[in-house]
C-alpha cells in the first residue's frame, strides 16, 4: 500500500520499478526484500557478573498514566484494535490488560505477535515514483505492543535519567532537551570561535538511512553496556528477536522478517537510536573539536589558531568517527555531509573525509535553520521567507477578498502556522535583529497582513499591524528568543531594560521524581465531592488574589469544630492563584507533619489536587507535596466544591483574602506567565514607540492611538473608509491613477465627501461633522452598529465607482468603469447605453442663486444663472480628455434662447468644445503620467 498525491493505493504496484514483475504477491515479497535486506547480525554476549535485578510489576497508576496520553485517530496494526479499544478495555478491568504485560514483563519476551508490522509506503515528494527507494516506509504496529513498550521505556528511562548515564550532547528525544537547546549550543559555540578570532570548520554529516540500517547487535550491546541487566532490558531486547513486515496485496498478506533497522512508528526506534548514537559522544575527543546530535543528525565544531592546525583535528575526528560507523555497520552519505568555515582566510583548505572530499558551501542548514559562514542570518530570513510564501499562496486558496475564512480564522492560521515557522530557533538567532532583517521580516509579514484585512496593498504596513492585532515580527521573535533564553536555557536576559535573573522564576522539572511504580499517593487524593464535608478535626486551605496582591492562607479545627490553627501567608503580586492554593496545602502538610493520626486536608482547588496526581508534574511546589505525601501514609487530601456555604471553605477564603494584606511575607518563584506578561508589556511598549514615530498610518494613528493583540474587526470597506486608501478620487490621484482628485459631483472626492455631502450618494449621509469633531465622529461610527451598517452600501454604489478606476487598472473597484460623455457610447449611472448625457438638476452650494446641470459620466457640467440665463461655465474637468474648463471666467452662449431644443443643443455643443480648449490643458507633470493625458498634449 502506498500514498501519494498522484496515484491511488491501488496503483502501487504499478507506480513501481518495472523491473518488479508477476502477481502482487510476488511484487509485494520483491519491495519487502528490497527495503529489508537479510542481515546476518552477530550479538557479543554480556559476560559480566552483574546481579540480575528483577523490576517490580506494572501498576494500574502507570498504565492509566499512559493510557490517558495516547491518541484516538491512530492507525491499528495487523489485530485491528485502536487505542479506542484499548481505552474501553482498561476503563472496564484494567486487570486484564495489567496482568498480560506483567507476565512479559515476568518471562522477559515481548509477544511474538505484537512485532509483526504492515508496511505503508509513503512516496517522497519529488522522487521518481517508478524507483522503490522513492518511498518510506511506515510500519503501523498492533496498539498492544505500543502500550508494552511505552511502559518497558518509562522504567528504562527513569533508570538512565537517576543515573544520568546518557551524554549532555545528544538533544533529540529526551525530556528537557529541544532543538532551541542543541542550536544555541551550537552557535555559542561557534561565536566564540569567531569572537576569539579562531580558524572554525562547521561539519554537519548525515547518516545514511540511520534508523533503517541500524544493526540489532549494536542495540543489544548498547544497552548491555550502559544498564544493569534486569527484566526490563532483557524485555527490552526481545522487541529486537523474530521481527516482521508485511504488506496487504489483494491476494493476501506478504510477509518478510526483519533483521535490521529501526521500525519507522514504533516507539523504542529513537530511544534505541541514542544508545548507540552515545557510544561514539562519549569518544576521547581533543578539546578543540565540538560534537553534538540532535537524533542523527550530528554536527562538529572544530576551532585552531592555525590553518594546519585545524587540518589536523579535522583528520583526527573523522578518523574516530568513521571507526564507529564502520563499527556499527553504517554508511555516511557524502552527498549530503557538508563543512562550511567560518575565518579569514583567503584560501581556506579543502576537507577530505576518508579521502573522499566533501563539499564546502557558505552556508549550511542544520536542524531547520540556515547557518552562514558571517552568521548575519540573511540567509536565513531569505529562506523562511520563501517558505512564507508558500503558505501565502496555500492560504489565498481558502481566503479570497470578498469570500473564504474569516479575519479570525485567517489570523489563527497565520499565528499558529507561519509565525511558528518563523520564530523556529529564534533564540539562536533573533536576539540582535539588524534594520536589513526587520524589514525583510515586515515585507514577509505584509502578505499575510493584506490577505487577513483585505485591505489596499497601499494600506501601510503599520497601520495593518494595528488592524490585527498583530506585532511586527522583530518585535515577537525578540520575545521568543528572551523567553525561550530564560525559561529554557536558563541563561539571563534584559528585559524593560532590567537584567533578569533565570533563579527568580520557576524552573520546569522534567521525567520521574519517583520511581514509577513506587508513586502511591494518588488512592490518598480524592478529586469527587464528598457525600458531607466534616467541620471536626479538618484542615482548610484557600488562596486569593485581587488587584491588591495574592494571599494564601488555611485553618484546622478540633474535634469540637472551634477554630484550632490559622496560617495566613502573603506573596508576591506577580505570584498567582494557582501558587497560593499550593502553598496553603504545602504549609498544612507541613504543620501537620508529626501528628500521629489520621490529618484530612480539603481544597477547593480541583486543577491543584489534579497537579499533585500527576507523577511528572513540572512543577516545583507540587513536587515537594508529592515528597511529603510519599513519607508521610496518614495524610489525605480531599476536593470540596467552593462557594456552597461550607464554613471551613468559607473561613479558609476569608483567611486568604485578610492574608493579601496582613499575612506573613512569603517569597516564593515568580510563575513562568508572570514573565511572560513582562514580555508582553515590553513587546506593547516597542510597540507603542513604532507605531507613535511612524510617517504613515496617521489617520488609523487618530482612531486606534495605543496597539493591543486585539483584532479590530473591520470590515473592508471599514478600511478603506477611514484609512482614505480605496477606489476614490483623491487616492487614485495621489497615486497617479486619475488625472484629477475631484469627484463626478465636482467637488473633491474624499470618503468623507461620499459619506457627507456627495449628491451621488444622499440616500446614505450621514450628518456632517464640523472640523473639530471629525475624530470622534469616526469612533462614533466604528462603536455603533447601525452606523457601520450604514456605511457599507458606500462601498458597492455603483454610483461612487462610476467612472473611479481606469481602464487596465488593477486595484479593486467599487463598480464597474463608466465611459465619459464625449465618448461615442455614453453609460449613465444605472449602465444604461444613451444617445445623450444624462442631465440632473440641482442647486450649486458653491454659488447663490445659480443652478447647475451636471453630466453623471464625467465632471463637465454646465453652470447658468436660472433668471437670465447668460452665464454658462464648466464646473469639472472631463473624464476622458483630462481638460479643465474655466471656472473663473464667465463665457457667452452662442445664444441667451433656451426656449428651443435646437438651441439647447447648440449650448451644449459649445460647452463640449470649450472642454476641448487648447488653453484649459492640465499641468504638464500630471498629464505625463498617464496615459489618458497624452491627448490633451496635441494641439487641436
Amino acid at each position: 500500500m502506498a500514498f501519494q498525491k498522484t496515484a491511488p493505493p491501488t496503483d502501487i504496484f504499478s507506480q513501481i520499478n518495472n523491473a518488479h514483475n508477476g502477481s502482487p504477491l510476488e511484487i509485494a515479497q520483491s519491495i519487502l526484500q528490497s527495503l529489508y535486506p537479510i542481515t546476518t547480525d552477530v550479538t557479543a554476549q554480556n559476560t559480566s557478573s552483574q546481579p540480575h535485578n528483577l523490576e517490580p510489576p506494572f501498576t494500574n497508576k502507570e498504565l492509566k498514566t499512559i493510557i490517558k496520553t495516547l491518541p484516538n485517530n491512530k492507525a491499528p496494526g495487523n489485530d485491528g484494535i485502536d487505542f479506542i479499544i484499548i481505552k474501553q478495555i482498561f476503563k472496564s478491568c484494567p486487570s486484564i490488560i495489567r496482568n498480560f504485560f506483567n507476565k512479559c514483563l515476568q518471562f522477559q519476551r515481548f509477544p511474538t505477535s505484537l512485532k509483526e508490522g504492515i508496511i505503508v509506503l509513503f512516496h517522497k515528494k519529488g522522487k521518481e515514483p517508478r524507483n522503490i527507494s522513492s518511498y518510506r516506509p511506515i510500519t503501523l504496529l498492533p496498539t498492544l505492543g505500543k502500550l508494552l513498550e511505552k511502559l518497558l521505556l518509562q522504567r528504562f528511562n527513569y533508570y538512565l535519567e537517576k543515573n544520568n548515564k546518557l551524554h549532555d550532547q545528544q538533544y533529540g528525544f529526551l525530556q528537557g532537551k529541544s532543538v532551541d537547546l542543541a542550536l544555541s549550543t551550537l552557535v555559542s559555540k561557534l561565536e566564540e570561535a569567531k569572537r576569539k578570532d579562531l580558524q572554525t570548520l562547521f561539519i554537519s554529516i548525515d547518516i545514511k538511512g540511520a534508523f533503517d540500517n541500524l544493526q540489532y547487535s549494536s542495540i543489544k550491546n548498547s544497552i548491555d553496556k550502559i544498564a544493569t541487566k534486569s527484566n526490563i532490558t532483557e524485555t527490552l531486547k526481545d522487541i529486537l528477536n523474530n521481527r516482521k513486515v508485511i504488506i496487504q496485496t489483494q491476494m493476501g498478506p506478504s510477509s518478510w522478517p526483519q533483521t535490521r533497522g529501526c521500525a519507522q512508528g514504533s516507539c523504542s526506534g529513537p530511544a534505541f537510536w541514542n544508545l548507540v548514537a552515545d557510544n561514539i559522544l562519549n569518544a576521547d575527543w581533543p578539546p578543540d573539536v565540538h560534537l553534538q546530535a540532535f537524533a542523527d543528525d550530528f554536527a562538529f565544531v572544530i576551532s585552531h589558531r592555525t590553518k594546519k592546525g585545524v587540518q589536523e583535528l579535522a583528520k583526527k575526528a573523522s578518523q574516530i568517527f568513521s571507526n564507529w560507523v564502520t563499527s556499527n555497520k553504517l554508511e555516511i552519505s557524502f552527498d549530503k555531509t557538508k563543512y562550511m568555515y567560518i575565518g579569514k582566510l583567503v584560501n581556506p583548505s579543502h576537507i577530505k573525509w576518508n579521502n573522499v572530499r566533501i563539499q564546502k558551501v557558505w552556508s549550511l542548514k542544520y536542524l531547520g535553520v540556515v547557518i552562514d559562514s558571517t552568521l548575519s542570518w540573511v540567509p536565513h530570513i531569505i529562506d523562511r521567507g520563501t517558505k512564507s510564501l508558500d503558505h501565502y499562496h496555500q492560504l489565498q486558496r481558502i481566503a479570497g477578498k470578498n469570500w473564504g475564512l474569516s479575519q479570525t480564522n485567517r489570523k489563527l492560521i497565520y499565528k499558529t502556522v507561519t509565525e511558528r515557522m518563523i520564530c523556529h530557533g529564534s533564540v539562536a538567532w533573533a536576539l540582535n535583529i539588524s534594520e536589513r532583517m526587520k524589514r525583510k521580516l515586515n515585507s514577509f509579514q505584509r502578505r499575510f497582513l493584506l490577505i487577513i484585512t483585505k485591505a489596499y496593498h497601499t494600506t501601510s504596513t503599520l497601520s495593518l499591524q494595528i488592524l490585527t492585532g498583530i506585532p511586527p515580527l522583530h518585535l515577537t521573535l525578540s520575545k521568543e528568543a528572551k523567553n525561550i533564553k530564560i525559561t529554557r536555557l536558563r541563561q539571563p536576559a534584559i528585559i524593560n531594560d532590567s537584567l533578569i535573573d533565570p533563579s527568580d522564576y520557576e524552573e520546569i522539572l522534567r521525567g520521574h521524581q519517583f520511581h514509577p511504580a513506587d508513586f502511591k499517593i494518588d488512592f490518598r487524593i480524592s478529586t469527587e465531592p464528598a457525600p458531607n464535608y466534616p467541620i471536626e478535626n479538618s484542615i482548610y486551605t484557600d488562596g486569593s488574589k485581587t488587584t491588591d496582591g495574592t494571599g494564601s492562607a488555611f485553618c484546622s479545627f478540633d474535634d469540637l469544630g472551634q477554630l484550632k490553627t490559622k496560617w495566613l501567608g502573603k506573596l508576591s503580586q506577580d505570584n498567582n492563584i494557582f501558587q497560593a492554593e499550593l502553598l496553603a496545602i504545602h504549609q498544612a502538610i507541613l504543620h501537620h507533619i508529626n501528628s500521629k493520626t489520621q490529618i484530612k486536608i480539603w481544597s477547593d482547588s480541583l486543577s491543584s489536587l489534579q497537579a499533585i496526581l500527576n507523577p511528572t508534574s513540572p512543577h516545583p511546589l507540587v513536587r515537594d507535596i508529592q515528597k511529603q505525601l510519599q513519607s508521610k501514609n496518614n495524610i489525605y487530601i480531599g476536593w470540596v466544591k467552593a462557594h456552597i456555604g461550607q464554613y471551613g471553605n468559607e473561613t479558609a477564603d476569608e483567611l486568604a483574602k485578610k492574608a493579601i494584606n496582613e499575612g506573613t511575607i512569603i517569597n516564593i518563584k515568580m510563575p513562568l506567565s508572570s514573565l511572560k506578561k513582562s514580555l508582553n508589556q515590553e513587546l506593547l511598549e516597542k510597540w507603542q514607540l513604532e507605531w507613535n514615530k511612524g510617517k504613515v498610518g496617521r489617520l488609523i494613528h487618530e482612531i486606534i492611538p495605543s496597539p493591543s493583540f486585539k483584532l479590530h474587526k473591520w470590515s473592508r470597506g471599514e478600511i478603506m473608509f477611514f484609512s482614505e486608501h480605496g477606489p476614490f478620487p483623491s487616492y487614485l490621484r495621489r497615486f497617479n491613477l486619475k488625472p484629477t482628485a475631484l469627484c463626478n459631483c465636482g467637488d473633491f472626492g474624499t470618503p468623507l465627501h461620499y459619506a457627507t455631502s456627495c449628491i451621488l450618494t444622499e440616500s446614505w449621509h450621514f450628518k456632517k461633522p464640523s472640523t473639530s469633531n471629525l475624530l470622534h465622529w469616526k469612533k462614533g461610527i466604528l462603536k455603533n452598529k447601525g452606523a457601520r451598517i450604514q456605511l457599507e452600501p458606500l462601498r458597492t454604489s455603483t454610483r461612487v465607482s462610476s467612472g473611479l478606476v481606469l481602464p487596465g487598472h488593477s486595484s479593486p473597484s467599487f463598480g464597474s468603469q463608466r465611459v465619459c460623455s464625449n465618448s461615442a457610447q455614453p453609460i449613465n449611472w444605472k449602465g444604461r447605453v444613451v444617445g445623450a448625457p444624462l442631465v440632473r438638476r440641482r442647486r450649486d452650494p458653491n454659488t447663490v442663486g445659480v443652478e447647475s446641470d451636471l453630466c453623471f459620466h464625467c465632471a463637465s457640467g454646465l453652470i447658468r444663472d436660472p433668471l437670465t440665463r447668460t452665464h454658462v461655465r464648466l464646473l469639472g474637468p472631463c473624464f476622458k480628455t483630462g481638460r479643465v474648463g474655466d471656472r473663473s471666467t464667465p463665457r457667452e452662449p452662442p445664444t441667451s434662447d433656451w426656449s428651443t431644443a435646437a438651441n439647447e443643443e447648440a449650448v451644449f455643443r459649445w460647452a463640449t468644445e470649450s472642454v476641448r480648449a487648447p488653453s484649459e490643458v492640465l499641468t504638464p507633470a500630471a498629464s505625463s503620467r498617464h496615459p489618458r493625458t497624452e491627448e490633451a498634449k496635441k494641439p487641436k
